[in-house]
């Protein structure tokens, strides 16, 4: 299976990253493909909102965004590992969830959405917080449902792990973490 990995966070050797890497190795040592992206170091402008996207389902923008598009339409599985910052998602992620608008276009303008292929398209999303409370959990999950649904992935889990701001916050206070990571993506790679 060809799996689509996404570190939304800014930054390469934090929390979301340990956990993203989980996910890679576990998928790549069961002899699947991943695919890995860090939208905070590549060339992804946002969301013009200018409607290009609704006449054929291509955004006019071309950026990096170009391949990271063409990976989402051809992956069974997508993972994705981000903080929340200030209940939402940090902004160079979301800069790559609302340039995914002609996923949307395609799917619910013209009817043509992702097809499934042979394994189904199902995510893992694992998010990380400094906060106690599950209101910013709730509205990064809220979020990357909708993201999710648009891009034709119908079925997905959430992991999130509360009081994390430093890799060493998720040792200390989720030592199972990065095992929970592992065994969910091994679920989620099962056919």
């Amino acid at each position: 299976m060809r799996v689509t990995a996404i570190l939304g966070s800014a930054r390469a050797d934090g929390s979301s990253a340990l956990l993203l890497e989980a996910a890679v190795e576990a998928a790549r040592e069961g002899g699947h493909e991943a695919t890995r992206y860090h939208p905070a170091a590549m060339r992804i402008a946002p969301c013009r909102s200018c409607g290009g996207c609704r006449a054929d389902g291509r955004c006019v923008v071309d950026d990096d965004m170009t391949a990271v598009g063409a990976s989402l339409s051809r992956c069974d599985r997508i993972v994705v590992a981000t903080p929340v910052y200030f209940s939402g998602m940090p902004s160079q992620l979301k800069a790559l969830v609302d340039r995914c608008q002609p996923f949307w276009s395609e799917k619910y303008l013209h009817g043509r959405p992702v097809p499934a292929g042979p394994h189904g398209r199902k995510g893992l999303l694992v998010v990380v917080g400094g906060m106690r409370l599950a209101e910013g959990f709730g509205c990064v999950g809220a979020t990357a449902t909708a993201w999710l649904r648009s891009i034709s992935v119908d079925r997905h889990e959430m992991l999130r792990y509360e009081k994390v701001n430093e890799p060493e916050d998720l040792r200390a206070r989720h030592p199972k973490a990065l095992d929970e990571v592992r065994a969910a993506t091994l679920r989620l790679l099962a056919d």
